[in-house]
């Protein structure tokens, strides 16, 4: 597959101007132009929900799973990387230390619709306190 940049990109739409049903394949792309601006709002909107003035040594991450789930890498300068569950555009208190039990707790959470479901799921990895 040919790469393309800033030099060439031309030749990808004169391309794709000269296949059947130019008109659509140019749909194709728009649509996959529009997908990739709302799901870049939407991580900037969750992001927004996890940034603390306070703190400006903080950077996070957001990795969307689904509609309803988003797990939020937020990495420290000074401390080691923790993960939030955020699920049905609500946020998350509890910071995990793995990303796949912050998966985990969201996935209980949007299964049973309760939000103490993340205690559960803490014991159930074997967290000796709450997080």
């Amino acid at each position: 597959m040919k790469e393309y940049n800033f030099d060439n990109i031309n030749e990808f739409f004169e391309d794709l101007m000269n296949k059947p049903n130019a008109k659509f394949n140019m749909l194709r792309v728009y649509g996959a132009y529009e997908r990739e601006c709302e799901e870049n709002k939407r991580k900037q909107e969750i992001e927004e929900q996890y940034n603390w003035s306070s703190y400006y040594h903080i950077y996070n991450t957001v990795h969307i799973i689904n509609d309803d789930i988003a797990i939020i890498e937020q990495r420290r300068h000074d401390e080691e990387n923790g993960y939030y569950a955020h699920v049905n555009n609500k946020k998350s208190y509890y910071i995990w230390p793995t990303f796949e039990q912050a998966l985990l707790c969201a996935v209980s959470i949007k299964l049973t619709g309760r939000e103490d479901a993340t205690e559960w799921m803490w014991k159930l990895v074997g967290g000796e306190n709450n997080p």
